[in-house]
């Protein structure tokens, strides 16, 4: 397993960019090989991470342990839950978002979608074909779940980033025990309150949907 740059979330401005499965080589990247020789193993990988992710808060000046954007993006959900169902359009585009990348940026493809192995992969040749033209790193996540571990530094960090919403049907709408919304809804809901939080903050952040995914050109 190969990660470049220290996984750290943002606050103040600040951050350090994880990019696992990325070329290390480059100005402003580092490249680190963790070897595991043995599952028991797995738990000291744990906390040296940990530790690392508190030193580097010190050395940066910020608090690695609270996640004041991951909130503010979560209270953005609520109110598009309160307000009703979310109606996801499309705004930009791929070429849009590459025009405006600048030396030191990274690209950040944030995919609402069922992550099957034949999508990921689309999203991955996006971002190497991004990587190819602007020269930015690339890194790729699925929503929700990339909301609590790089949502703080997309919202807190440096203004360096690159954002890329993919959207797509999410399926049959699961009902949540106890709610008034079921999990189609919720994801919805979610990718509209990021996206709100990011233009909030003034990040270059486009929406497209999956299928209309075009080539870079």
């Amino acid at each position: 397993v190969q990660t470049c740059a220290l996984p750290i979330s943002g606050k103040h401005g600040k951050g350090l960019i994880p990019a696992p499965g990325v070329s290390g080589a480059g100005a402003d990247r580092q490249l680190h090989t963790v070897d595991i020789a043995d599952p028991y193993d797995l738990g000291q990988e744990f906390f040296k991470w940990e530790f690392a992710t508190a030193v580097a808060g010190a050395l940066l000046g910020i608090n690695p342990f609270d996640q004041p954007d991951v909130q503010a993006a979560k209270d953005r959900t609520n109110e598009v839950l309160k307000a009703g169902d979310a109606a996801l359009e499309s705004e930009g585009s791929l070429a849009e978002i590459a025009e405006q990348a600048t030396s030191g940026d990274y690209i950040a493809i944030q995919g609402f979608i069922d992550p099957t192995p034949a999508a990921t992969e689309r999203l991955w040749a996006v971002a190497r074909e991004l990587e190819a033209r602007t020269g930015c790193v690339p890194t790729v996540g699925i929503g929700p779940r990339y909301l609590h571990s790089t949502g703080q530094l997309h919202k807190g960090g440096p203004n360096s980033g690159l954002f890329i919403q993919v959207i797509d049907e999410v399926g049959e709408e699961l009902p949540i025990p106890g709610m008034p919304f079921g999990f189609g809804r919720l994801i919805r809901a979610q990718a509209a309150g990021d996206f709100a939080s990011l233009k909030e903050r003034g990040r270059r952040v486009v929406r497209v949907r999956l299928r209309d995914l075009e080539e870079v050109s």
